[in-house]
């Protein structure tokens, strides 16, 4: 009779341990921040949101935060173009604000590049995505996956220089992403360029055979996309997957009592 008390006892807790859902590990979320070079501090500085306030810090200590996946927003109040070096990092998203300073970006590779209206900038990173928006003036150092031009017909257009080579090229609709007014491919390095929405280039330099083409890029969600502040403040409250979790748990506890509960009176 011990013999089977102890064998349920041992049965319980084994098949409240192998009831037990597994731990989710969720790996860190992406953080934004707002670049700005202040003039008065004569350096860059940043806060974290998509927008830059108050309370700034020296760049120094953002490039020792940043990591893979990270989202910057760049503004420039100089009066000059600066050079902001955020180090080797792959950021998800770098968008260049409007401003009539020039910005120069280096950075290690970047997902997602947006280059608002009224910006002007140079950056040095490959690339998967750029989207040029209305009368934004850009060079771009490296490689590009898909470089798209988002504008108007009737409205002001992009200026760009690329001295990488650029996979798919488009030309598209601002308000209606889909409609592809012009598109091209395999650009060779060093030869695309674009003045206020005319491709400069020379034919020879590119195809428009869409059997060149790589697989294409999905349009924007938003027209002139903008980054999406990250959250400040943590939550300690479990949400409904975690309720779950907790549940499991406490049946798991309670069988474990009654599995060991079993087993002392199987020794009395």
């Amino acid at each position: 009779m011990k013999k089977n008390r102890l064998f349920i006892g041992a049965l319980a807790v084994a098949a409240a341990l192998m009831l037990l859902p597994p731990t989710d590990v969720s790996a860190e979320e992406p953080a934004t921040y707002s670049v700005n070079y202040l003039s008065d501090e004569a350096g860059w500085y940043y806060t974290e949101g998509s927008e830059f306030k108050g309370g700034a810090s020296g760049v120094e200590f953002l490039r020792e935060r940043l990591k893979d996946g990270d989202v910057v927003v760049v503004y420039n109040d100089s009066d000059g173009g600066k050079l902001l070096d955020l180090g080797s990092v792959r950021l998800s998203n770098l968008t260049i604000a409007g401003s009539a300073t020039w910005a120069m970006v280096q950075v290690g590779s970047v997902d997602d590049f947006f280059a608002l209206g009224g910006s002007t900038s140079s950056i040095s990173a490959p690339m998967t995505n750029a989207y040029i928006y209305n009368d934004a003036v850009c060079n771009l150092n490296d490689n590009v996956d898909v470089l798209s031009l988002c504008y108007e017909r009737d409205e002001l257009k992009p200026s760009v220089n690329c001295l990488g080579t650029v996979g798919t090229f488009y030309e598209r609709s601002i308000n209606e992403p889909d409609w592809i007014y012009f598109s091209a491919y395999n650009f060779k390095r060093r030869t695309l360029e674009v003045d206020k929405g005319a491709l400069r280039t020379d034919e020879a330099n590119y195809s428009t055979d869409p059997s060149n083409a790589p697989a294409p890029a999905a349009a924007p969600a938003s027209t002139e996309a903008s980054a999406q502040p990250a959250s400040d403040e943590y939550d300690d409250v479990p949400k409904t997957g975690d309720s779950f979790r907790y549940l499991w748990l406490l049946c798991a506890s309670a069988a474990c009592f009654a599995g060991s509960a079993a087993l002392r009176r199987s020794f009395r």
